[in-house]
């Protein structure tokens, strides 16, 4: 993974600058998932269009402009090499991100904080 990214990406993620969501990159109320929140940093770098998902589409259609997605990817392929991601990290990111945990002891464990800790030691 790319170290500036890396260093950037966690730092709004820790960051109050986002609202977590879950499902899509980013919606129109203004959520985001942790991906979302990488979109919005390429985006601002001239990397994609801005992302955005209509939570009207059953199948999570994008509207990203002109950018281009490879088939079976969960962000566009500029992005992903933007960050120096594979396919399967974006995958992995994703699970992290969607993923629900139901832990007595800590029950509102939700958030960044699982993508926090993987992107933290992604290679």
């Amino acid at each position: 993974m790319n170290e500036e990214v890396r260093e950037l990406w966690l730092k709004e993620l820790e960051s109050d600058n986002y609202v977590f969501g879950r499902g899509v990159l980013v919606t129109d109320e203004g959520t985001h998932c942790a991906l979302g929140v990488l979109s919005e940093l390429a985006h601002q770098r001239g990397i994609i269009s801005r992302a955005t998902v209509t939570q009207t589409d059953p199948f999570n259609n994008y509207n990203v402009g002109e950018d281009e997605w490879t088939k079976g990817s969960l962000v566009p392929e500029s992005m992903r090499k933007w960050a120096g991601l594979t396919i399967e990290q974006t995958y992995s990111i994703a699970k992290r991100n969607d993923e629900k945990i139901d832990d007595p002891f800590m029950p509102n464990r939700s958030g960044y904080k699982p993508v926090i800790d993987l992107l933290k030691i992604l290679p």
